[in-house]
This record gives structure tokens, sequence and C-alpha cells, in this order.
């Protein structure tokens, strides 16, 4: 459940950051991408590990997508 929420708030983050500049799509589709694989990689290790790195890439964009609409 832990895990949803974070996930929740990359994608909230990554839709605020494109509701502010729609060419952001052109970053956020291949890091998301990324953030996938790298997800599934770091699971084979740890998957606490990658819980972590996770909830801190989804809380940073949901912060930065809170931030660029003055809502923080």
């Amino acid at each position: 459940i832990v895990e949803r929420i974070f996930v929740s708030g990359l994608h909230i983050g990554f839709t605020l950051l494109l509701a502010w500049q729609p060419w952001l799509v052109l970053v956020t589709i291949p890091l998301h991408s990324g953030l996938n694989f790298t997800y599934l990689r770091l699971a084979r290790r740890s998957v606490a590990l990658a819980e972590l790195v996770m909830a801190l890439v989804g809380l940073a964009a949901l912060l930065t997508g809170f931030a660029v609409f003055g809502r923080l």
C-alpha cells in the first residue's frame, strides 16, 4: 500500500508538471520508463531499497509539481 501511495505521488507530480509545461512530456516519458527499469533491477537485490528509491522520487516529483503551482 505504501509503495502505491508514493507511485501515485509520482504520477500526480508528473501530471502537474505537464499541466505547467507540456513540453516536459519529452522528459517525463523516458524518466518514467527509466524508473520502472531501475525499480526492477533494485528489487532483485533488495525490495526495501527499491521501495525507498521510489518513495524518494515520488515524493520529490509531487513536491516539485506542487511547487510550480505555488501550493507549498
